[in-house]
């Protein structure tokens, strides 16, 4: 789903971090962003992730029992 909303905003640009294989699920929810899927990078850390980035957003499936010490911003 973030590589197709991606493509409908014409950003490009996705970095994966440590990411598990992508499967058929993947490129399903990928839609019309198969092709962002298919050209992302993938690094082993955040710090490589981050580089001379401006602006960058993350997302996360870690679920934490502690939220109030992390800020959330929902979309």
């Amino acid at each position: 789903a973030v590589a197709r909303s991606m493509s409908n905003f014409d950003f490009k640009d996705l970095v994966l971090v440590n990411p598990c294989p992508l499967g058929e699920e993947a490129y399903r929810r990928a839609k019309h962003g198969r092709h962002v899927l298919e050209e992302a990078r993938t690094v082993n850390a955040l710090e490589d992730a981050l580089g001379n980035t401006d602006i960058t957003v993350g997302t996360t499936g870690i679920s934490t029992k502690r939220e109030k010490a992390f800020h959330r911003q929902t979309l």
